[in-house]
């Protein structure tokens, strides 16, 4: 009998319980429709930083190269956007490491008024390549329509590692002004940004080209050893498996890059990019 009462005095607590989150649940539905329907109103502008905090932005901003500098990424991130013209002051500090810390948090708070500074730093020639690669990554995801300006700079960098970053997101940018400086690429001194950008010039255009080894420059048709006669117009053609010395492997993706370029001429006035596949954005 004890059994039975206990059990049903359980039950009607679960069932109280139980209509309890039901009741508030749609409450909480409720809530959300009413907000959905309600008309959006424009965020409001960030409340400048008073004096005392403005101080301590600045303080924290030095602390990004010590080893305070987590606690001090977190403090200027809850600040918001507000600490963004701070922010942007820190990009100018003569520390790199405190430059790239500054990056990182602009990328968090999701400002796109940080991006003409960060462009700035993409395009300094002094700035490490490392710092330059973040901003522009940091401008990429806060501002797209900003990245063909940038890559079209970015293209002739000094550095190596720059530039092939910019063959890489250069096929997420559908402009056919892109076509021109992929092709350029295709000459770079490093034959790895050039494998690079020419696998962004399959994936924009879906042009179909002879094949070629652009790292190694190998002629993948096999052929005629290295020393042979060959026509002076054309690079030694060679047998599978053998790599060109680099000055060689150079003068054979000019030519290679003849191909792209003659094609673009013809192909550029009428040229539509082919239709992304499904899911995917520009």
């Amino acid at each position: 009998m004890k059994r039975m009462i206990l059990s049903l005095a359980l039950s009607g607590i679960a069932a109280q319980a139980y209509c309890g989150y039901f009741e508030f649940t749609l409450s909480h539905w409720k809530e959300l429709a009413a907000e959905i329907k309600a008309p959006s109103t424009p965020a409001a502008k960030p409340v400048p930083l008073s004096a005392k905090q403005l101080k301590a932005a600045r303080g924290w901003v030095k602390e990004l190269g010590t080893k305070k500098a987590p606690m001090a990424m977190g403090k200027l991130n809850h600040m918001g956007t507000a600490a963004v013209p701070v922010l942007i002051e820190g990009l100018s500090n003569p520390s790199a490491q405190v430059r790239n810390k500054v990056m990182w948090v602009l990328g968090w708070i999701n400002d796109p008024a940080a991006v003409p500074a960060l462009s700035k730093v993409a395009k300094n020639q002094k700035e490490s390549s490392s710092n330059k690669i973040l901003a522009f990554q940091t401008i990429s995801a806060l501002d797209k329509g900003a990245l063909f300006d940038l890559a079209q700079a970015m293209a002739a960098d000094p550095s190596d590692s720059v530039r092939n970053v910019i063959a890489i997101n250069a096929r997420g940018i559908r402009r056919k002004e892109m076509i021109p400086i992929l092709i350029g690429l295709l000459s770079d001194t490093q034959s790895y940004v050039a494998a690079t950008a020419v696998s962004s010039l399959w994936a924009l255009t879906q042009h179909p080209t002879e094949s070629h080894d652009w790292v190694s420059c190998v002629d993948l048709t096999g052929g005629i050893v290295p020393g042979a006669p060959t026509d002076p117009s054309e690079p030694e053609r060679i047998l599978p498996g053998y790599q060109l010395p680099e000055v060689k492997c150079l003068e054979s993706r000019k030519l290679w890059a003849r191909e792209w370029s003659d094609w673009w001429k013809t192909a550029e006035a009428g040229f539509e990019f082919p239709p992304l596949p499904d899911g995917q954005s520009a």
